[in-house]
């Protein structure tokens, strides 16, 4: 891919707890969730780990000593090889393996690593064949969630600060304005695309999920058509301050962790949302909270894998697995 500047163009039902295997990476501060796993997945003493299937993951880092560089991860979150993107927020893997990655640190934008796995341990970002979306006119603020279009040919970012998703072309590079910008009601952490439903799922801050049916047909309009709130089974909200987000559009089911208060360790969870592509207002679900995971963090720090999608959250950052989806059969038409 070649670095040229300023080019853009697009190319049922709420459930009580489901028992979710988590646990906390200390050097890493990573959190994960698996979905579909019961206590038995464990033995009956809960200490036997699960026997994963082989899978490979990358992560993004925004620690005081690893922000910038992205890691390559076994099914048991066993480190591997190190790459230097220099952005430290939200990833995803286009379908021809390319990394894309937002950036609020010492950069500011949105940059496209080509074909990252062939680039070896050690390597690093390099302007001469990579692209970077920055600049004023990119009206970035702090991305940091993504999520791609694959087909439509758009990446999606939440811009937190600006209140607004931006929406750039996936063939985008240099200071260059968004496709579309969408106004938000409040700060959006994360968000997720289900592009065979054109629908977008987005993590709010303030504890809720907007969903936008028919985002890209629509023309990136707001607001919201539905928003949900995880609830208790009276209905009061239980969610505080909503970061990660993962969709599993063969179940319909949507992932949510809870960072809480930002300022205490000791106060996430995990949430369910079952039959997420019609949930509306407050959806009664179980809760998955620290207490769990420091109990299945002294069973050994074993780790399970999402079975219904990968999603693993760092400081900021975030997992995207490094296998690519298969290329639509209608891409490039």
């Amino acid at each position: 891919m070649n670095n040229s500047a300023n080019r853009q163009a697009p190319r049922k039902r709420p459930f009580g707890p489901q028992q979710l295997g988590l646990a906390t990476l200390a050097s890493a501060g990573l959190l994960l969730a698996a979905c579909d796993n019961n206590d038995n997945s464990y033995g009956d003493d809960g200490m036997n780990p699960p026997t994963l299937n082989a899978a490979s993951f990358y992560r993004a880092n925004n620690g005081t000593d690893n922000a910038g560089t992205v890691d390559t991860l076994d099914e048991y979150a066993m480190a591997g090889a190190r790459f230097t993107t220099g952005a430290n927020e939200g990833l995803e893997l286009d379908v021809s393996g390319n990394l894309v990655q937002a950036a609020d640190g010492t950069s500011i934008g949105l940059r496209t690593v080509c074909t990252i796995a062939a680039r070896g341990d050690g390597a690093s970002f390099d302007a001469g064949i990579d692209t970077e979306i920055s600049g004023a006119a990119t009206g970035l603020v702090n991305p940091k969630g993504i999520a791609l279009a694959h087909e439509a040919g758009y990446v999606f970012a939440a811009n937190f600060n600006a209140m607004q998703i931006s929406v750039f072309g996936t063939t985008a590079s240099g200071n260059v304005p968004p496709v579309a910008v969408t106004a938000l009601p409040g700060n959006a952490w994360d968000l997720v695309y289900d592009e065979a439903s054109d629908r977008l799922f987005v993590a709010m801050t303030n504890g809720t999920v907007g969903v936008f049916d028919g985002y890209v047909a629509g023309g990136f309009t707001g607001p919201a058509d539905r928003t949900i709130t995880p609830s208790d089974m009276s209905g009061t909200k239980i969610s505080v301050n909503i970061h990660g987000i993962a969709y599993d559009a063969a179940m319909d089911r949507l992932v949510l962790s809870d960072v809480g208060d930002a300022a205490v360790a000791t106060d996430g969870q995990l949430f369910v949302i079952a039959d997420a592509s019609i949930a509306d207002g407050a959806v009664a679900l179980g809760v998955f909270a620290e207490e769990r995971a420091q109990r299945l963090l002294m069973m050994g720090q074993h780790v399970a894998h999402l079975r219904c999608v990968a999603m693993l959250e760092a400081e900021g950052g975030h997992v995207v697995q490094c296998t690519p989806i298969d290329a639509p059969s209608n891409l490039g038409e």
